[in-house]
């Protein structure tokens, strides 16, 4: 088993760009992946991904449970945005915004969209994606203007509640 995983570790397959973010996320891994970002409280957390059908530690068998495409249907994937919605909301503006402003480099609304992109996306997106991104930080207002912004933190967690609920809607939040 070692020379096979060895070779395969050290193969360019294993980190070739077209492998990242290939995988599905179960509701589990998109919940706490949300969670360990923000305030939740943890019996809310196990009761959410009960839910969504994932009561940690029981599985339904020895196998676990299916995943990759049953993650995402109908009734999953809008369950699992309302939820990632609850646990964003249940957050203040203060508090989004300090956790905000404890990302280095938080007062360059350019560096802070990169961070939060490659954060919660697992794929890079395209320069009008950004863009939109961006904006919902900004709100329409020039760069220059986020300095002023993240002054006033009801209003910088406001901006970030936005971009949140923004990328939750993006199909690479839901990959690895």
């Amino acid at each position: 088993l070692k020379p096979v995983l060895k070779r395969l570790l050290k193969s360019q397959h294993f980190f070739d760009d077209l492998n990242i973010g290939a995988q599905i996320k179960s509701p589990a891994e998109t919940v706490i992946g949300m969670l360990k970002h923000l305030k939740y409280p943890d019996r809310w957390a196990r009761n959410i991904m009960s839910t969504l059908g994932l009561e940690l530690f029981n599985p339904p068998n020895v196998a676990g449970w299916k995943g990759y495409r049953s993650w995402i249907s109908t009734k999953t994937l809008p369950t699992t945005i309302y939820y990632i919605k609850e646990i964003i909301n249940n957050n203040t503006n203060t508090e989004l915004a300090d956790w905000a402003l404890s990302i280095e480099a938080s007062g360059d609304v350019h560096i802070l969209t990169e961070r939060f992109v490659e954060l919660f996306l697992a794929r890079p997106v395209s320069e009008e994606r950004f863009k939109k991104f961006k904006n919902t930080f900004l709100g329409g207002a020039p760069d220059y203007e986020w300095y002023e912004i993240i002054k006033n933190k009801e209003q910088a967690g406001q901006r970030v509640r936005g971009f949140l609920f923004e990328i939750i809607k993006a199909p690479e939040y839901f990959l690895f």
